[in-house]
């Protein structure tokens, strides 16, 4: 696992202006399995709701990895 300091924007849902944000970006490596996934997005649910974020990125992408 690796976690990256990050900046970034967007265009908020509830009022349509543009915020700003401090950011922490998770790069997880983990053997794509139906557990797994549910385990992932179960954090990344549990995330939105502890910090009130309108949302959370969650991207699953095959890598070469070695072992």
């Amino acid at each position: 696992m690796f976690v990256l300091d990050g900046y970034g924007q967007w265009k908020g849902i509830k009022t349509g202006a543009i915020e700003t944000s401090r950011s922490r970006i998770i790069i997880l490596y983990s053997p794509d399995t139906p557990a797994d996934r549910a385990a992932i997005e179960a954090v990344r649910i549990a995330w939105t709701k502890a910090t009130g974020y309108d949302s959370i990125l969650s991207s699953i992408q095959p890598v070469p990895v070695s072992r």
